[in-house]
């Protein structure tokens, strides 16, 4: 069996998709094929890097595959990349990584910068290419950025998120979630779980309201 690391960054847009959404179709197809190691990692990386595509987090997950598993692995990963990334917006330039075996210390180091500063493509190249990662770019292939910080990241300190993602048919329609309830679940549930709502606005942080697999229209 063989460690393999999986990376992917920089599918969605302003528009539409979601790299998590993404993340857990290819999460749940493999698994089929390979032995998930743990959950998949989402790390939010640097906020302020003006071409982001949107929340700016990016995805890993890990496997103990077989070998002669590990191309239609990664066949399917970049499949599933190239049919539902959100081409259409110019900043939506996805990046996939393959790192097989143990993950080299050096990439967490890479995976903090991604996280503090502000890092360009022929950086993540230049570290791929010293710790013989398997980098695919489309397009500009920005995401390789944070796909190689994703797998990198130790996750030392974590808390678990969980989504809930619609199907296709209804994408980009208005789905009501009443505000009382949310409000209610947060007071009920504190401080096991946290920054549902923002108690001084009156708001709901736990709603995205991009396009996205995941869109939700509140209910006043």
């Amino acid at each position: 069996m063989v460690k393999l690391h999986i990376g992917i960054d920089d599918t969605d847009s302003p528009e539409g998709m979601c790299t998590t959404y993404l993340g857990a179709l290819l999460y749940r197809e493999i698994s089929k094929i390979a032995e998930p190691l743990d959950l998949p990692k989402l790390i939010r990386l640097n906020p302020n890097v003006p071409y982001k595509t949107r929340g700016n987090g990016a995805v890993a997950m890990s496997f103990d595959a077989k070998e002669e598993d590990i191309p239609k692995i990664k066949n399917l990963v970049l499949g599933i990349v190239k049919e539902l990334s959100d081409f259409s917006h110019r900043n939506t330039n996805p990046g996939v990584v393959f790192i097989e075996g143990d993950i080299p210390e050096k990439l967490e180091r890479f995976a903090y910068q991604a996280i503090w500063e502000h890092l360009d493509i022929t950086d993540a190249e230049n570290i791929a290419e010293e710790l013989n990662a398997e980098i695919h770019k489309f397009r500009l292939g920005r995401g390789i950025i944070g796909a190689l910080a994703a797998v990198g990241h130790p996750l030392k300190v974590f808390t678990y998120e969980l989504l809930a993602y619609r199907t296709r048919e209804f994408w980009g329609t208005v789905r009501k979630v009443n505000k009382e309830s949310v409000f209610a679940v947060d007071h009920l549930m504190y401080p096991f779980t946290y920054d549902n709502v923002d108690l001084s606005k009156g708001s709901v942080l736990i709603t995205p309201h991009g396009k996205t697999p995941c869109w939700l229209e509140l209910e006043e």
